[in-house]
């Protein structure tokens, strides 16, 4: 084979159960001059001998294996031996639309971007539903113009997320800035991608979903994130980006990007954590010692673009960890879900199912009270919700009296109890009420 038009990198960990159609969707793209480097990183399952009947049957088909170690540290072993003229990196649990690559790479072509950023959807592998993620490119931050770099806009970090797998990246670029990832379990890419997007002298998008990201499955490294309660990837990855841009003598003029990101990103991890223990070792830490490295103090309330993330830093260095905790427990992004406990004996054991956002209230409500005891709390996406949060089919292996469904959607709500129902679990044993909303300020 000539130059590779694209190198396809995938690190592969017990992928097994769903390799195979992720493949099939890589191999019969529509481009077809491509190389799909597979990296084995220490799979126990029958990974590898999958991988390596593709590599037998296709001679585009390069699979290479390690010791377990992360899937930055395989995507840059990938890397080292990628022919392509783009890299795409995906993941093995994912798939793909037949015309990703050559939409992709015909845009690149057409445009002479360094990246190329299409959507994405979410395929739900329980509901078998595939669900629209619109919010993955922010069009309110998107300048009107075809092909763009982060001068030409504000909040690039904020417009794009921080993994590879809807992205096209020109292999000259990342190489000439050396540009690799993390080596670390969990957000090992987020570096990689908001570096490359801030030396990207042209960045281009495409406005079709052409990747589906599989959700609602057990994944191997969410698990393992949520297991060890590993909360300080997220910390290194921004220093990661934040001494490359220094590095770069770019920091100054992204400057602001960055801080912004910094303190949406720690926001967004501390309400992640509702372990009492872990959160307050967390929240020390963050407004002790983090969120000065990362910057983040010291700056006006014009600094920030989002008012309500400045205003909840502000109370976040006002209170101790308790009166943080009373607070994040009372208030929603969009006032207080309250919980119903008119409808709820106090002291029952109760099993929480649903862990959105009024699931978190709820819980930090309850907790905080001390009003009733969560033998169980669950959620059908519960691989992305913590190390507290487990799968709905856990309910019955703890006695509980009551299942308290903290859902704001009525037909989601609806399907849920049907779905407890149809288990056998008697109704009135079930309680959900259309969440109240208390608007106070913040």
């Amino acid at each position: 084979m000539n130059q590779p038009t694209v190198s396809v990198i995938i690190p592969v960990y017990n992928g097994e159960k769903f390799l195979k159609q992720c493949m099939e969707s890589i191999l019969n793209q529509s481009l077809k001059e491509i190389e799909v480097i597979c990296v084995n990183d220490g799979s126990t399952d029958r990974s590898l001998e999958i991988l390596e009947q593709y590599e037998s049957n296709d001679k585009r088909v390069k699979v290479l294996s390690q010791e377990n170690i992360s899937a930055g540290a395989a995507r840059n072993r990938g890397l080292l031996i990628a022919k392509g003229k783009y890299l795409s990196f995906l993941d093995a649990d994912d798939f793909f639309e037949v015309d990703m690559l050559k939409e992709a790479y015909g845009k690149a072509e057409d445009t002479g971007a360094d990246i190329v950023v299409y959507r994405s959807d979410r395929f739900d592998e329980k509901r078998r539903q595939f669900t629209a993620t619109n919010w993955t490119i922010k069009r309110e931050y998107l300048p009107d113009k075809d092909v763009f770099s982060h001068k030409d806009m504000y909040n690039i970090y904020g417009c794009f997320m921080g993994w590879t797998w809807d992205k096209l990246f020109k292999s000259e670029m990342i190489r000439q800035n050396d540009i690799v990832f993390q080596d670390q379990k969990s957000i090992n890419d987020l570096a990689f991608v908001f570096c490359a997007l801030s030396k990207a002298e042209r960045i281009a998008v495409l406005d079709n979903v052409y990747a589906h990201k599989r959700h609602n499955v057990e994944n191997a490294i969410t698990t393992n994130y949520r297991r060890k309660a590993n909360w300080h990837y997220f910390y290194q990855a921004l220093m990661a980006l934040k001494q490359q841009l220094a590095e770069w003598q770019i920091y100054d003029e992204l400057k602001q990007d960055f801080v912004n990101y910094a303190l949406y990103f720690s926001l967004w991890n501390l309400k992640k954590f509702v372990g009492i223990e872990d959160y307050k070792v967390f929240y020390k830490t963050l407004k002790e010692q983090w969120l000065q490295e990362l910057d983040v103090l010291g700056q006006e309330e014009a600094y920030f673009y989002e008012r309500s993330h400045y205003q909840r830093l502000v109370k976040l260095l006002d209170l101790d960890e308790e009166q943080w905790l009373d607070y994040q427990a009372w208030t929603g992004k969009d006032g207080t879900y309250l919980f119903p406990f008119a409808a709820v004996p106090k002291g029952a054991k109760i099993v929480l199912y649903g862990a959105g956002n009024v699931g978190h209230i709820f819980y930090r409500q309850v907790i905080f009270s001390g009003f009733c005891q969560v033998v169980e709390w669950v959620d059908t996406d519960y691989e992305t919700k913590g190390m507290l949060v487990k799968n709905p089919d856990e309910i019955g292996k703890k006695k509980f009296d009551y299942i308290v469904v903290a859902i704001n959607d009525p037909y989601v709500a609806e399907a849920i109890m049907n779905d407890l129902a149809e288990r056998n679990i008697e109704r009135e044993r079930i309680i959900w009420k259309a969440p109240e909303i208390d608007i106070r300020e913040i």
